[in-house]
């Protein structure tokens, strides 16, 4: 028995023709809807927060997480809705599943599977702008891709006759196409995890093989700093002494992997050494007690991967640990330009001699107390900060501290700063 609405079928446009239109009228209720929710948070922003404003940031969230969830909702929605062909369970089974999605599935596989992205870091910074923006954007096209594909297949489950009926085979490759390539696209987002533990366990493995080897301590560390568009470059005079019982035969030191060292001296003389990611092993000989200088230049930008490799890859990558509410803020544990400079001593942007982890017992760790001269070169209209005694030049601030330090932090940025004296005790606050 044929329905009332058969006449409605009736029209002399194509079948894609058809649903273009239908699918371009709910989705502009979508947008519209989500443009009247923008407009009455700007006016809410304006009127009630004093923080900056930027338009930017709305336009941003709309095209990247709105507009990718609206398609990938409503291909799947249309999808099941003229393949079901009953108005009740069609819609009975897209709300479940979206449920199950929106319950279990945000936290699998680093957020891949959540069309809403709400465990994704998604804020913006000041200082360093989005913490996670590659990442973010190649899980947004994925979810996008996967909703242009669904609509294209959505188009073989209308009843009518098509007007070309080899244009079947059209929208069943293209859409077909155009899901594999989500899929792909998956394959690279999750690869970015894969590699990147990956990469740390070569890191824990390069730490553990020299765990057993005598070290030196190193007595005082003199560093000059220079940043770049991208990365910096320095130059760090050590002083080193084997306070073992025993012969050190190899030097051992831990720089970030992501610095190339160009030299390594001692009196004057270039030294040998290998490296092995993180680990440096210097061809030089020191008896216990003895002492010797070194004199390393070392450039480039920072590896994150090498930080807090004590923690296991499922809290590393838990977002939940770094949220408030519903905004997920991400981690990022270094900043590196001349914007903008944030540097600890968990990602090694100088060489130490005693690691800041310990593989085998994490709550066993040693360290390496050492007296800290900095120098970094000034940038104009910023302020530097750092541990010790600051002393502002011409050409570069230094820091000197007046007593040993188990490491040192570097921050470059525009501060405002502000002083107050306390009973003789100068306190400054930026």
């Amino acid at each position: 028995m044929r329905s009332a609405l058969e006449v409605m079928n009736v029209y002399p446009s194509s079948n894609s023709f058809v649903f273009l239109g239908r699918t371009m009228g709910i989705l502009r209720s979508f947008l519209y809807l989500n443009i009247l929710v923008i407009f009455a948070t700007v006016m809410v922003h304006l009127l009630t927060y004093p923080v900056p404003f930027s338009l930017f940031i709305y336009l941003f969230y709309f095209i990247t997480l709105v507009f990718p969830t609206c398609v990938f909702t409503l291909g799947l929605s249309l999808l099941v809705a003229y393949f079901v062909r009953h108005l009740f369970l069609s819609i009975t089974i897209s709300v479940t599943m979206m449920i199950l999605v929106y319950l279990y599935l945000p936290e699998v596989l680093y957020g891949s599977l959540d069309p809403w992205a709400r465990t994704l870091p998604n804020s913006f910074s000041n200082f360093g702008g989005h913490v996670n923006l590659f990442p973010y954007f190649l899980q947004r096209c994925i979810y996008l891709l996967w909703g242009v594909g669904l609509l294209c297949l959505a188009v073989l489950g209308m009843q009518r006759i098509p007007n070309y009926p080899r244009k079947r085979w059209h929208y069943t490759c293209s859409g077909t196409f155009v899901l594999l390539l989500g899929i792909l696209l998956l394959h690279s987002y999750l690869n970015l995890f894969y590699r990147n533990e990956k990469t740390r366990d070569e890191y824990r493995a390069g730490f553990l093989h020299v765990q057993d080897c005598p070290l030196a301590s190193v007595l005082t560390h003199d560093i000059i700093y220079q940043s770049h568009d991208v990365g910096f470059s320095a130059t760090s005079e050590l002083a080193l002494q084997n306070s073992t019982k025993e012969p050190i035969n190899q030097l051992i030191l831990f720089l970030n992997p992501g610095l190339t060292i160009t030299s390594i001296e001692c009196e004057q003389k270039q030294l040998s050494f290998q490296r092995e990611h993180q680990v440096v092993i210097i061809d030089y000989c020191l008896q216990p007690n003895e002492k010797v200088s070194l004199l390393m230049h070392y450039e480039g930008d920072i590896d994150e991967n090498i930080c807090y490799l004590d923690i296991p890859a499922k809290a590393f990558y838990n977002t939940k640990n770094n949220n408030r509410g519903i905004q997920y803020h991400g981690r990022q544990f270094s900043f590196c330009s001349k914007d903008y400079t944030l540097l600890y001593p968990e990602c090694f942007w100088y060489p130490v001699a005693v690691p800041p982890v310990n593989l085998r017992s994490p709550l066993e760790y040693q360290m390496d107390f050492t007296v800290y001269n900095l120098s970094v070169k000034n940038i104009e209209g910023k302020i530097i900060l750092s541990q010790g005694q600051k002393d502002e030049g011409n050409i570069f601030t230094s820091f000197r501290s007046s007593q040993a330090l188990p490491g040192i932090s570097l921050c470059i940025g525009d501060y405002l700063r502000k002083s107050i004296l306390v009973d003789s005790m100068p306190i400054e606050f930026y």
